[in-house]
């Protein structure tokens, strides 16, 4: 009995020291480590295509994984300690970016470690206002990383501009295969673009992604696109407030300009003049290689201010219409090409006008408070004048010349203004208006209301009074003479006169009214 358990003993007791064995000798074999220097890279992967883990420890490494068919699955940057699980056909990629040594831990019978000569990750520190150039070289869409704020720029795979960002927060960045963004650091400090090294390449820019230019009060910005393509500009200010005149170009004819508040303005092919009218630096951006600035000397658009009683003639040269914009209260009148009165009013309360190719207008202050003309500068000349737009009778009495005609008497008056005249009578005989050559080519019959205009064209001979009363609004008619066997009466030829909608004579015109009762 007592020989049976010796042997029994002895044999549980070799048994433990074989067992103890086996295990002392796995476990050693797991704990397989391996060195990197400063600044050496190694690759890991599982022999068989199973699962295995890597710990990395040290002060500071980078690490990606990637696939030869799915690309990157997951990169970055560790310190201390992090374990990574291998499988398939990934391979885990460890570079020392610390000044000690950084240990890998792997199973050695069913991990492959090797030293590699490409880092794990591929990186770009940029100082403030520095730019660089990342391209997705891999085999799928993947990401990088960028860990402050940023412009961007965005590139398809043919290098033209799809799209850009001012201010991007920063962290990971998704970029489709085969295309590029530019990067450029906002921050006050240096910031680090990173990426998996196997599929990104990164390069130095010399020009940022996104201009930003601040322009002061009073002071003008150019913006030329000189692509093909159209894009978006961007305005702010600190405050929120802001206020800009702005004028463009197509083809060095003007396209558009007026007054704006707006936060962006789409443009083309076009040049764009911009002038702060804001009490704030107005802050502009956009995509830096589109769009050449230059800083102007004069502003986006010509203002002029008229004082109570003063007057300015505005002059259209250029082939195009262009609008006018009138605050204030005023008085004009309006001439086409050929210098035929076209339009004229007054009492006119802020508001904007349209003026023709090779039209003029001649507006005057007719209140107390000031009259501000805004419109473009070329193509339109401002010039002041010293005579108003209209001359106003306000006399009660009527301006006559005859008050009296005797039965077959004309009495002439003519138009010695280069404006129009309004004519009026104080009965129902008709008025024949004669041309710069005496030719008559209207004749008026007047509304029996004083002060009426003419509008009719009209040969009827029904009055019976026995005087005849000329009238003007502004009292620009001259007493001619009389001429007493003259008759221009509508039997002389009426069929073959010409007929105008015109409500008075131009420049040189005569205006003959005659009593025929």
């Amino acid at each position: 009995m007592k020989s049976s358990l010796q042997r029994w003993l002895v044999l549980s007791v070799s048994m433990l020291f074989v067992i103890l064995i086996g295990i002392s000798q796995t476990a050693y074999a797991a704990e397989y480590t391996y060195h990197l220097a400063q600044g050496e890279s190694a690759r890991v992967s599982s022999q068989d295509g199973k699962t295995i883990t890597a710990t990395l420890k040290g002060a500071a490494f980078d690490y990606a994984k990637t696939t030869q068919s799915k690309g990157a699955n997951g990169y970055g940057k560790g310190t201390e300690s992090s374990s990574h699980t291998v499988t398939g056909d990934e391979r885990l990629f460890i570079t020392n970016t610390s000044n000690d040594i950084v240990t890998i831990a792997v199973d050695q019978d069913r991990a492959a470690i090797v030293r590699s000569e490409s880092p794990a990750l591929v990186s770009r520190w940029l100082q403030p206002g520095e730019s660089a150039e990342i391209t997705n070289i891999g085999i799928t869409d993947e990401y990088f990383y960028v860990n402050g704020k940023n412009d961007q720029a965005n590139y398809d795979e043919y290098n033209m501009l799809q799209s850009y960002e001012a201010d991007h927060k920063g962290g990971r960045v998704l970029l489709e295969i085969a295309r590029k963004i530019a990067i450029t650091n906002r921050e006050k400090e240096a910031i680090e673009v990173y990426a998996p090294h196997s599929y990104f390449k990164i390069e130095t820019r010399q020009h940022p992604a996104v201009f930003h230019r601040y322009i002061e009060t009073n002071k003008t910005l150019e913006i030329n696109n000189v692509s093909d393509n159209i894009y978006y500009i961007y305005f702010d200010a600190a405050k929120g407030t802001m206020q800009y005149d702005y004028v463009s170009y197509l083809n060095n004819e003007i396209d558009r300009y007026g007054n704006s508040s707006d936060s962006s303005r789409q443009i083309g092919r076009i040049k764009y003049v911009v002038t702060n009218k804001g009490e704030e630096p107005l802050h502009v951006y956009g995509p830096y290689e589109v769009f050449a600035l230059y800083e102007r000397e004069d502003f986006a658009l010509e203002t002029k201010t008229l004082k109570k009683g003063e007057s300015m003639q505005i002059v259209n040269t250029s082939a195009q219409s262009h609008p006018l914009n009138f605050k204030g209260t005023y008085e004009f009148a309006e001439y086409d090409n050929e210098g035929k009165v076209i339009d004229f009013d007054k009492g006119v309360l802020s508001s904007s006008k349209s003026i023709d190719s090779g039209s003029k207008i001649i507006i005057s202050n007719s209140s107390e408070e000031d009259v501000e003309i805004i419109g473009p500068k070329a193509g339109v000349l401002y010039e002041t004048v010293v005579y108003p737009p209209l001359i106003v009778n306000k006399r009660e009495q009527s301006i006559s010349y005859n008050e009296g005609l005797a039965i077959g008497e004309t009495e002439k008056a003519s138009n010695k203004m280069t404006k129009i005249v309004m004519v009026t009578t104080n009965n129902q005989q008709p008025i024949p208006i004669l041309d710069g050559q005496k030719n008559a080519y209207l004749f008026a019959r007047p509304f029996a209301k004083a002060k009426d205009v003419y509008t009719a064209v009209d040969s009827d001979l029904n009055g019976e009074v026995t005087s005849q009363t000329v009238r003007t609004e502004d009292g620009s008619l001259g007493n001619i003479d009389r001429i007493p066997n003259e008759r221009n009466g509508p039997s002389d030829g009426y069929a073959q006169n010409r007929t105008s909608s015109y409500r008075s004579g131009n420049d040189g015109q005569l205006v003959a009214v005659m009593n025929d009762s």
